[in-house]
């Protein structure tokens, strides 16, 4: 095993996981744990492409999807299966989480005080609105977000836009798929 220090001067340039700012950002899903071994949660790792705060490519934010008290998905799992295709409106199903590696979303930051466990006043850096400002790249409520072209332009294989949440990969809607008849 080894490290690579190529692109950095000096340890001054080494900064670890560096938080998006407050701010609406296009990005893409690096990693998804689904396992709950640690929390009885999904957990997404969040990767910002671009977006409305400048300097913000490239960080990350962990955003965990807790399960509720009956051990039950909530209307933060719904947003984002929504949001990056792994379901579609109508649709009642198990989703396979780790399908969402690699799609992409539009999802909003916040900060919020709040404690730690021992106590202590904290600051929080969330996806905002307890979790569910998350949408489709595609979704007209974030029209105005900047974005990344060339990752949209891979995410549709190239072709225009397509519905709010679609995916490369993902299924086509139903009015679109010229095989739903048979």
């Amino acid at each position: 095993m080894s490290l690579d220090a190529t692109g950095v001067k000096n340890e001054s340039d080494v900064r670890g996981r560096q938080l998006p700012e407050p701010g609406t950002y296009h990005g893409i899903v690096q990693h998804v744990d689904d396992s709950q071994d640690q929390h009885d949660a999904i957990i997404v790792e969040l990767e910002v492409l671009a977006g409305d705060t400048d300097g913000q490519r490239g960080r990350t934010l962990r955003h965990m999807m807790f399960l509720n008290d009956e051990g039950q998905y909530t209307d933060r799992h719904l947003r984002f299966a929504l949001a990056v295709g792994l379901i579609r409106p109508g649709e009642a199903k198990e989703p396979d989480w780790k399908e969402a590696e690699g799609r992409q979303l539009v999802f909003a930051v916040e900060k919020r005080a709040g404690k730690k466990k021992d106590g202590t006043a904290a600051e929080f850096t969330n996806v905002a609105n307890y979790g569910l400002d998350l949408w489709g790249v595609n979704n007209p409520e974030v029209a105005d977000v900047p974005k990344d072209q060339k990752a949209l332009a891979i995410m549709q294989g190239g072709a225009p836009a397509g519905a709010a949440g679609a995916q490369a990969g993902a299924a086509p809607a139903a009015a679109d798929d010229p095989y739903a008849n048979i």
